[in-house]
């Protein structure tokens, strides 16, 4: 309960600090934080949409590092999630991922982690589409990350 309420928290260092709480629990028992998925997904649109604070930007992505978290702990949840909200909101973070230059260390793993859900998200072969166009762009990037 003490994590759910972090994650709700209005101050962003908080809730990040729930966040790496519910990805440890996520890992031993997943089925526990179902409640928690609209929370997770309703931060990530809070993040891909830039409504957190202007201290969390780096360079022109909004808590970059905040919405990588929130997919790797979103990716065992996707058997749980509301399939249309998940499809949504991570539909919107790989359409940011293919806008970005690639040149940042943090747009890989962006990409990485959009990529890693979308896979774990049974029969959505659009998103499955987008998700090859972004390891097409991964692939011919000639980045060494």
């Amino acid at each position: 309960r003490q994590g759910l309420r972090a994650l709700q928290d209005p101050d962003p260092s908080v809730m990040t600090a729930g966040l790496h709480w519910a990805k440890a629990f996520v890992r031993q028992r997943p089925g526990a934080l179902d409640a928690a998925v609209p929370v997770l997904l309703g931060i990530l649109r809070s993040a891909l949409r830039g409504q957190l604070p202007p201290e969390y930007r780096y360079r022109s992505h909004s808590a970059p590092w905040l919405q990588v978290l929130l997919l790797s702990t979103l990716t065992p949840l996707v058997p749980r999630a509301p399939r249309k909200e998940l499809c949504s909101v991570v539909r919107e973070a790989l359409k940011h991922c293919m806008k970005a230059s690639g040149q940042l260390g943090v747009e890989w793993a962006l990409m990485y982690e959009a990529v890693r859900t979308i896979a774990a998200i049974p029969g959505s072969g659009e998103l499955h589409q987008l998700a090859a166009g972004c390891v097409r762009k991964m692939l011919e990037s000639g980045q060494a990350n």
